[in-house]
């Protein structure tokens, strides 16, 4: 099953491809598998849930001005060992830069526990070398997550260029920003199909998602990210004898998931680029703005997916002796409740069910919920982690 909030924006949508969507890998099943992070300046931590996610052990080599630089390093190079495992043991597709972006910006949080193995300082630089156990289950699940939307989502770009404060009628922070992502394997809604749309429609779907969103399902797109961009002139300076201007040029951008109308993910750039004219200067600047945010945005979509998943339990309902009449009465009660993401019949034979629900809670919340539905009546036989036994009465 994949995570609810995938599922909503990956959900097929008129003028999407032909075909039903690829289906989510296994692995992206929400679970509450969390390691805590290994404290700053600790060798050897074991976290709370240490057994429970799968791990991986592997040695690595890091190195810095200071022992703590150089063991924070060592950490860093382990995770990304744990990444490459992933990777090779899933065939996952991604562009590996952006992975190993996206995975090492928590890296605490990977690290279940590590041995300090020695560290020695040569000529002012502290050399480590530790033995870590990376939680390869947290990796997998952020590097699954941008695997399907590198594959399978479909992304659109709408960005308005203005240069010197006035909207300008080019297209270079939206072709920068289309560029980085499909050098990333990204699918993208086709160009001319953006193009058709006026200045006006540019500017409302950054200032309301609404717009946004309706822009997003004109397209059969499910994520759009809309923005602008603003250069303007900074200095006039000899470069080796050459007189080059140069500009600034700062793009802001959001993305909004098509299904919900929601702004995921923001973020903002600012860059300086130079040319041996004013025009020149300007449409590098710009476009150079619009390249340099599409990993920090897709990063921080990623990361957002991740959290919603987190606050997320995958929750199996079995049911004895219901009929199938009844069966249908409590899957409709059910999709009812405060926090259920989803309700899916898997499976109905001999007066016996079985429910998968996501739910936005803990299987004992959801069993007191089901004690408390007035029809069917449900006596509660069972409560585990991920899974709640009941019999009709």
């Amino acid at each position: 099953m994949i995570l609810a909030i995938v599922a909503a924006a990956f959900a097929a949508a008129p003028g999407c491809a032909s075909g039903p969507p690829a289906p989510p890998p296994p692995w992206l099943t929400p679970d509450r598998i969390s390691p805590k992070p290994v404290e700053a300046g600790s060798e050897q931590l074991q976290a709370a849930d240490a057994g429970s996610g799968e791990t991986q052990t592997v040695e690595a080599e890091g190195e810095g001005v200071t022992a703590e630089a150089a063991k924070k390093d060592a950490l860093r190079n382990a995770v990304e060992r744990g990444a490459g495992i992933v990777v090779r043991n899933q065939s996952l597709v991604v562009d590996w830069h952006l992975a190993r972006d996206i995975v090492l910006t928590e890296t605490r949080g990977s690290i279940v526990k590590f041995d300090l193995l020695s560290l020695q300082r040569t000529r002012g630089v502290f050399r480590a070398k530790v033995r870590a156990t990376v939680c390869t289950k947290m990796i997998a699940k952020d590097l699954s997550i941008l695997h399907y939307l590198s594959n399978h989502a479909r992304i659109a770009c709408v960005v308005a260029d203005f240069a010197g404060g006035a909207a300008a009628e080019t297209a270079l922070a939206r072709s920068g920003l289309q560029n980085a992502l499909l050098d990333k394997k990204f699918n993208l809604v086709d160009r001319s199909q953006v193009e058709a749309i006026n200045a006006r429609e540019r500017l409302d779907s950054f200032d309301h998602p609404a717009v946004a969103r309706e822009l997003g399902r004109r397209w059969g797109c499910d994520i759009l990210i809309t923005g602008k961009a603003c250069a303007n002139f900074a200095k006039v300076e000899q470069v080796y004898g050459v007189k080059q201007f140069f500009y600034t040029a700062s793009i802001e951008a959001r993305a909004v998931l098509v299904s919900t109308g929601k702004v995921i993910a923001s973020e903002n750039v600012t860059v300086r680029r130079g040319g041996r004219s004013r025009a020149s200067a300007q449409k590098l600047a710009i476009s150079g703005a619009g390249s340099q945010i599409a990993s920090p945005l897709i990063k921080k979509i990623v990361l957002h997916l991740r959290k919603s998943s987190l606050d997320q339990q995958s929750i199996q309902i079995l049911i004895m002796d219901v009929t199938f009449e009844r069966l249908m009465r409590l899957e409709g009660q059910l999709k009812k409740v405060n926090g259920m993401e989803r309700v899916v019949q898997r499976s109905y034979q001999h007066g016996a069910a079985t429910l998968d629900c996501t739910f936005k809670g803990d299987s004992r919340t959801l069993a007191v919920v089901l004690g408390k539905i007035e029809e069917p009546r449900l006596e509660i036989l069972g409560v585990e982690r991920n899974r709640i036994e009941v019999k009709v009465k």
